[in-house]
């Protein structure tokens, strides 16, 4: 969010060491503040924290956000693919810059994509 240590102090109520010292680990924000992490940085207090994230919370986070049909329900294939993109952030981004691109820009490249699948799948 490019806020800077004291920015984000000020939000949270906080002097600005107390913040270092989270960051650190030389102290640990209490529950009100993680409330107000979670919901400033739109994470799950679970990710703030460091739990895992099992892949049924994430559908059904998933499932929550977006409003899909049933034949376009997101499934374990979809988190799968998810995960996939995370490990490699290079095809991340190119899909991100893809899907920034007006749909006739795109299509010469979702083509070749298709084409490429359709052999690998042979």
């Amino acid at each position: 969010m490019n806020l800077t240590q004291k920015q984000l102090a000020d939000q949270l109520n906080v002097s600005r060491s107390v913040l270092t010292k989270w960051e650190i680990g030389t102290l640990s924000p209490d529950l009100q503040a993680l409330v107000q992490l979670s919901e400033l940085f739109d994470v799950s207090i679970d990710a703030l924290v460091g739990r895992p994230y099992p892949p049924t919370q994430v559908l059904r986070e998933i499932r929550k956000l977006y409003t899909v049909e049933e034949e376009e329900a997101i499934d374990e294939e979809m988190i799968q693919i998810i995960q996939y993109l995370h490990s490699y952030p290079e095809i991340k981004q190119g899909m991100h810059q893809l899907l920034s691109k007006p749909k006739m820009q795109r299509k010469p490249v979702e083509e070749i994509m298709k084409t490429a699948f359709r052999e690998l799948l042979k």
